[in-house]
C-alpha cells in the first residue's frame, strides 16, 4: 500500500511538471528587430530593393543604405560590417556626420525623420568617370555613414565618418 502511494505522488509530482513546462513560454532562438539588420545581406535581396518604399525598421534601413553606397564611386571590397544604425531627425544626422561647410541641407526641414547608418570596412574609391586613367588611390580600412529620408524619397547623404559613432 505504501509503494502505490509512493507511485501515485511521483507520477503526480511528473503530471504537475509536463504541466509546467507546457504552459511555460518557450524562448525561441529567433534574433530580434534589433539583431536581424547584423545578418549578411544576400546579393538577391539588394538588386531586388525597390527605391522610394519608406523605410519602417533597421533591417529596411541597412538594405537601402548599402544600396545607396553601391551607385557611389566608392566601392566595399567586402561586405561592410553595420556598426551603427538609428532612426533621428536630419538635424541630428547631419551633427554626427558634422564636417563644416560640406553639407548644405537647406532646402529639407531639420525635422525631418531619416536613417543614419554606419559601416565599417574595407573600400576602394574609383575615378570619376569611365575611361580616365588615372591611378585610383590605395584601398583604406574606415567607416562610412549614409543617411536616407525615411520617407526613401530621395534625400540622402554619404560620407567618411570616424568609426567610434557615439
Amino acid at each position: 500500500m505504501k509503494k502505490l502511494k509512493v507511485y501515485e505522488i511521483l507520477s503526480c509530482i511528473f503530471l504537475c511538471l509536463i504541466l509546467l513546462v507546457s504552459c511555460a513560454e518557450i524562448q525561441a532562438p529567433f534574433q530580434t528587430e534589433d539583431q536581424t539588420f547584423r545578418t549578411p545581406i544576400p546579393e538577391s535581396t539588394l538588386k531586388a530593393y525597390q527605391a522610394g518604399t519608406p523605410i519602417a525598421n533597421k533591417l529596411q534601413a541597412v538594405i537601402a543604405a548599402r544600396v545607396l553606397l553601391s551607385t557611389s564611386r566608392l566601392e566595399n571590397i567586402q561586405p561592410p560590417e553595420v556598426i551603427y544604425v538609428q532612426r533621428m531627425t536630419l538635424a541630428e544626422a547631419t551633427k554626427k556626420a558634422a564636417k563644416p561647410g560640406v553639407e548644405n541641407f537647406e532646402d529639407i526641414p531639420s525635422e525631418t525623420p531619416v536613417w543614419f547608418v554606419v559601416f565599417k570596412g574595407n573600400w576602394q574609391l574609383h575615378p570619376p568617370s569611365p575611361g580616365i586613367t588615372a591611378t585610383p588611390p590605395a584601398p583604406y580600412k574606415g567607416c562610412q555613414y549614409v543617411w536616407i529620408a525615411e520617407a526613401n524619397n530621395g534625400y540622402a547623404a554619404t560620407g567618411d565618418i570616424n568609426c567610434t559613432i557615439e
